[in-house]
């Protein structure tokens, strides 16, 4: 073995071998084919063995963008809101009283889950029947109907909602400025793990079903996207 020395052939294989360590010393080059065929051996080896070392890493990477591509399209198309066919009405034909709207917040929270409530009362019956659709995706639950004694006075019509394990409802029927209001408490001494996550006190507002959401991916850590919308405004 001797260090590679001067010469065309001498500078290719300090090229592709000597230079992978300082202090390595070549194979015998003799000038013969025999001696250069096993430096081209030992170089295709190299090579090879390399190869095999960052086809895994090729490999890792290309699955960990493929994974970053799916959950940002998931995020982006969760992100839309659905188009829930309803809009804030409070309306009044002599004993009864109807209000209909989508639930939204009025106290500065985070956003309700989607939704569309009518409220229908009866004067002479002294009760209102509230009429509740949740819509969580893709999925819509069945309508719930409950029945609640209710307050009427000229400005309004007021009820309490008590049939949740988790939360407490008290929902106001504005006559005057036809608007429709709900306080959500929870129930103090709830042992259930789901009802003791929820936020204490919610302020509550009936309004139109579909709410403008200017900014749907705001909260959300989209980096391909974001270098994708930098791009197109470069170019």
């Amino acid at each position: 073995m001797r260090p590679c020395g001067a010469g065309l052939w001498r500078r290719f294989v300090w090229r592709c071998c000597c230079r992978e360590t300082c202090a390595i010393r070549c194979p015998t080059l003799g000038g013969t084919n025999r001696g250069r065929g096993r430096v081209m051996a030992t170089v295709a080896t190299r090579e090879h063995r390399r190869w095999r070392i960052n086809g895994w890493k090729v490999a890792f990477f290309a699955a960990l963008l493929a994974f970053e591509i799916a959950r940002e399209w998931a995020v982006v198309a969760s992100a839309e809101e659905p188009k829930l066919a309803t809009l804030a009405t409070v309306r009044r034909w002599n004993a009864i009283v109807t209000a209909e709207g989508r639930w939204t917040r009025i106290d500065g929270g985070g956003r309700l889950t989607p939704n569309i409530v009518r409220i229908e009362c009866s004067q002479d019956a002294g009760e209102c029947n509230e009429l509740f659709v949740q819509v969580n995706n893709d999925f819509v639950s069945a309508p719930s109907l409950n029945t609640f004694k209710a307050q009427f006075t000229p400005e309004a019509v007021t009820y309490e909602n008590d049939a949740s394990v988790c939360v407490h409802y008290s929902t106001r029927i504005d006559l005057r400025l036809n608007k429709t209001f709900a306080v959500r408490t929870k129930k103090d001494g709830v042992k259930d793990k789901a009802c003791r996550a929820m936020e204490p006190r919610i302020e509550m507002q009936l309004g139109d079903g579909w709410v403008d959401n200017k900014e749907p991916l705001k909260d959300h850590f989209l980096p391909l996207l974001w270098l994708l919308t930098v791009l197109v405004k470069l170019f």
